[in-house]
């Protein structure tokens, strides 16, 4: 069955998201949920699907798509990464054989004088294969006991993984050309966005380049056996064996018969591997020369060393790159979207718009005792319909906060509002605030939303103890950073500069963490 979801919509949904985030909230909300509510709904509807988070951020992207792309030749970002990387196979393929043949014609450049030395052999084409397969092997053991746990890509990967990003900017720029230029610059913030979001996405990046890895593998493989038969077929071509270590023929022997072990059940003895006598017969001696050798030993070991190639090199190449598919299939049925933007998407989406009432103002706070922290796992199970947060304001905006408005607030964007922290008093205060955090249960769907004064910049201060909040609270946790604007003279009049939004982005961003979200709390209002 056809995953519902492919790279190229993960890569446009990204950008949409990317997009979006630069848009006041209120606007979205209204242009969601109309998308939902005329186009999506319906055709749930008619073709009796049931409305999954999947299925319903799927038809959004449809929409969006079709709207922004549907009647333009302007490829989207993920058409052009599909673009990009179905060609960045084909180079992979192509330059593998090249390297290839040429590594395979320049070692079998025989002159007759002096036999190829299939120890070389051994070493340059099979043994390091089996060394990298090994290493794959462990690094596989290794990720699979760290599960769970934060576990960086090997390197090989990482420096293709940049290559690749830097072959699709590079081709974009110099060939494609066909994205204007915020496009360009939303596919770029794309590709750094997808880099880091390993929490997001899992080992879903992880197997285009490992595919392109295995495709230059078997391009090289597939480069080198076509050298070898091409020499073998067009010229007289002598096999021998030489080493300064003194060891015996029999001992090779055993060394190649352990090589041989998986065809030699399907070939005849004196095809799988060279007999004990045929390799007696093709030690070079170099003092000796070659006269004396026997020419049925010196083309003994064409067979073996044609079958190593098949066997250690192009087979399991081609046997990673169908397993890389299948996981690459397996990572896109079985994808899901917890992070903030696409949760904020589907909340906006599937909220109705109850009220027109504008972001609660500041106001003294004249009566009643200041809010206790909550059990915010427990108070999660009371209040089903909404996202449950646990709000934490800083100290000097607190006293001055309508908390009853708030709540309603709140609640009109889909939250559901479990309790109420004052942090940012001094150090110690700030200690308690982190204990009471550690000592409640965040297995649950509860998050955090933090109200910021967009005009006060995200200090050092600030961000590393956003750290410290994530360190307790999971990985996974929702946190979202509702930025306020400063108070008008008008009611309902607070709207977040666009500098500021941009200031506070760019430092979250960099946190490098895809379950923070940052959102304007306050915009203007008709």
């Amino acid at each position: 069955m056809k995953p519902l979801w492919n790279y190229k919509d993960i890569f446009d949904l990204e950008y949409f998201l990317h997009k979006d985030a630069t848009l006041p909230a209120g606007s979205l909300v209204q242009r969601d949920r109309g998308i939902y509510l005329r186009h999506i709904e319906p055709a749930l509807a008619a073709t009796g699907q049931s409305p999954e988070p999947r299925i319903i951020l799927r038809q959004w992207l449809e929409y969006r798509s079709r709207t922004e792309f549907g009647a333009t030749d302007i490829l989207s970002p993920g058409a052009l990464f599909t673009e990009a990387h179905r060609t960045l196979r084909l180079l992979c393929l192509v330059i593998g054989l090249f390297f290839g043949s040429i590594a395979g014609l320049t070692f079998f450049n025989y002159a007759g004088t002096t036999p190829v030395n299939i120890l070389a052999f051994l070493f340059f084409f099979i043994f390091s294969q089996i060394a990298v397969l090994l290493i794959l092997l462990l690094s596989w053991l290794i990720r699979c006991l760290l599960r769970g746990r934060t576990a960086s890509l090997p390197l090989g990967m990482r420096i293709m993984g940049n290559l690749t990003a830097k072959a699709i900017l590079w081709g974009h720029r110099n060939i494609l050309g066909r994205m204007w230029a915020e496009s360009r610059d939303s596919l770029a913030a794309s590709l750094g966005l997808l880099k880091g979001a390993r929490r997001i996405y899992g080992s879903l990046f992880f197997w285009p380049v490992f595919i392109l890895t295995q495709l230059l593998a078997i391009g090289a493989n597939a480069g080198i056996l076509a050298a070898t038969l091409f020499r073998i077929l067009t010229s007289d071509i002598a096999f021998g064996w030489q080493s300064t270590v003194q060891f015996s023929a029999p001992a090779l022997h055993r060394l190649i018969t352990v090589i041989a072990a998986p065809w030699s059940r399907f070939f005849p003895e004196d095809v799988a591997s060279p007999s004990l006598t045929a390799i007696e017969g093709s030690r070079i001696i170099l003092k000796d020369g070659i006269a004396h050798l026997a020419t049925q030993d010196l083309v003994a070991w064409w067979p073996f060393l044609v079958l190593c190639l098949l066997v250690y090199g192009l087979l399991p190449r081609m046997f990673l790159y169908l397993a890389s598919l299948f996981m690459q299939r397996r990572c896109l049925a079985n994808l899901t979207f917890a992070h903030p933007p696409a949760a904020g998407l589907l909340q906006r989406m599937l909220t109705p718009s109850l009220t027109t009432q504008a972001a609660p103002e500041f106001r003294p706070q004249t009566t009643g005792p200041e809010p206790a922290p909550v059990d915010a796992a427990a108070e999660a199970v009371r209040r089903p319909g909404g996202n449950p947060v646990l709000v934490l304001i800083p100290d000097d905006i607190f006293p001055v906060f309508e908390m009853q408005e708030l709540h309603e607030f709140l609640a009109q964007r889909g939250f559901s509002h479990v309790g109420t922290i004052r942090f940012m008093e001094d150090y110690e205060a700030d200690r308690e605030v982190l204990e009471a955090l550690r000592e409640e249960n965040w297995q649950g769907n509860c998050g955090i939303l933090v109200l910021m004064e967009s005009w006060m910049p995200p200090l050092v201060a600030f961000l590393s103890y956003l750290q410290e909040i994530r360190q307790i609270v999971g990985t996974e946790t929702p946190i979202f950073i509702e930025l306020l604007g400063r108070p008008a003279a008008s009611p309902g009049l607070a709207p977040v500069p666009e500098g500021d939004w941009l200031v506070w982005s760019r430092k979250i961003t960099a946190l490098g963490d895809p379950f923070i979200s940052l959102n304007p709390l306050r915009e203007q209002r008709p």
